[in-house]
């Protein structure tokens, strides 16, 4: 009797709903078919929905036990330390690409000839990438923006060729790059969102972050003043031959991958006083072999001779071509050298001199030698000494003696000796200090020595 009540009800529901999925058949009040009352006894209808709800959460346990484990699987937590600091966090499997927008810029620091540099730090999440976790995340990093698209981009392809080989750039102390941006759109742009913040200041290169809408950007680590000295003020000779050798093996592994660093100056090189080798902080100074060479481009106390001049008067004039990258660090290698052997005493200043060209004719006067520069080839040479007014015979005779200058009232300059052995004699090595300086500063830069050349000289020797 009850069978057939439910199905007569669901007869009289199908007249107006329209068939049910089990019409024809009879159901349970679960509404599950059932054959017959004679095949399957009423009594064992509950086994069955107990049985199929105890399928349907054993398949729902399983789907989210495979479902966590893969979640597992594409992320992991991770824990790093840094400074005794712990960080948690989920590393990607797939490493997030760190971008300009990404990087929380800071306060300003200075600015130079071509960058801007800023403190900045990086986001918690690029800490937590495995690739990173060797990375300190409270260690200072300095951002380095430019506009001047060509030389930014120069230093960022030096950077990341000279860190090439982690082994080589870890003993010759290169700094490395860690992030880096070529040619893309400049979120400061005065047309974009993103600002600086108000310690930039609105003049020079730091506004032109906002009048260009291209930009070239890295990442370096900060290097303290007060942790890293100057040349001049190391005094010891035995470290001062630390440095120069040190400096001597950056430059020539660079110049090995035709980079040429044409900016050797003050502000530019320093000494790392846990071993007193040397520290080049920047390297877009540069320009391939063979591109036109002024005065004006680098750092005129530190620019060998051939690059202070131009044959005629610009545009109709022809400009002084670098025959030799090399030989124009090797000046300014030497012109460092003297600082450092003759402090306080230092070599020539510009203040000195009322014109470049008087600053040439007494570097030539105190050289001697040899005075033919290349102009555009090795054959193609020019009187350097009669382009400026010189006796060419009578300057050649000159007797070397390096270019120093009183810097400090009441120091008397000795061309003679050296101040850097008044508190450390060492046999010998007087003579080889003055023979080196005198080989580097050649006013030829077909005479100067090569790389090769000035590790092997016994000044370097150590």
């Amino acid at each position: 009797m009850a069978a057939n009540r439910v199905e007569n009800v669901v007869r009289r529901k199908a007249a107006t709903d329209g068939p049910p999925p089990n019409f024809g058949m009879l159901v349970d009040k679960a509404g599950l078919p059932v054959t017959s009352s004679s095949s399957m006894p009423t009594s064992s209808r509950p086994t069955i929905m107990r049985s199929r709800t105890f399928k349907v959460f054993i398949f729902s346990l399983v789907f989210l036990l495979v479902f966590f484990v893969a979640k597992q699987q594409q992320q992991q937590h991770v824990s790093i330390s840094f400074g005794g600091d712990v960080i948690t966090g989920e590393k990607d499997a797939t490493p997030r690409e760190l971008t300009l927008d990404d990087l929380i810029v800071g306060d300003y620091i200075a600015a130079g000839g071509i960058n801007v540099a800023c403190d900045v730090k990086f986001p918690d999440w690029w800490y937590t990438q495995e690739q990173n976790q060797h990375h300190n995340k409270f260690e200072r990093k300095v951002l380095k923006l430019t506009t001047l698209i060509d030389e930014g981009c120069y230093e960022v392809d030096s950077l990341r060729k000279l860190n090439e080989d982690k082994a080589i750039a870890h003993r010759l102390n290169f700094i490395p790059i860690l992030f880096w941006a070529k040619n893309v759109t400049n979120p400061f742009y005065k047309k974009n969102t993103k600002q600086l913040p108000e310690s930039f200041p609105h003049k020079g290169a730091a506004k032109t972050l906002t009048e260009r809408s291209r930009i070239v950007a890295h990442v370096v680590p900060y290097l303290d003043e007060d942790r890293y000295i100057d040349i001049s003020s190391v005094g010891s000779v035995g470290k001062i031959r630390i440095f120069f050798r040190s400096l001597v093996e950056q430059l020539a592994h660079a110049y090995s991958y035709g980079i040429v660093n044409f900016d050797l100056s003050t502000s530019n090189v320093w000494v790392d006083p846990t071993d007193y080798h040397a520290v080049v902080t920047d390297w877009n100074g540069g320009w391939d072999v063979g591109q036109p060479a002024w005065a004006g481009d680098v750092n005129f106390r530190y620019v060998p001779p051939e690059a202070m001049v131009n044959i005629g008067v610009p545009p109709d004039g022809r400009p002084i071509l670098i025959v030799s990258g090399s030989a124009y660090d090797v000046w300014a290698i030497g012109v460092k050298l003297v600082t450092a052997m003759y402090y306080p005493c230092f070599s020539a200043k510009t203040r000195y001199f009322d014109t470049k060209t008087d600053h040439l004719r007494a570097i030539l006067q105190a050289s001697g030698g040899n005075m033919n520069i290349p102009v555009s080839n090795a054959t193609d040479l020019v009187d350097l000494a009669a382009l400026v007014g010189l006796d060419t015979t009578k300057v050649s005779a000159s007797e070397f003696q390096p270019l120093i200058y009183q810097d400090h009232p009441g120091v008397q300059c000795k061309k003679s000796s050296f101040k850097a052995f008044e508190e450390e004699k060492e046999e010998g090595r007087e003579g080889e200090a003055f023979d080196f300086i005198r080989s580097i500063l050649k006013v030829s830069p077909l005479d100067r020595p090569k790389y090769d050349e000035l590790i092997q000289h016994p000044f370097l020797k150590l």
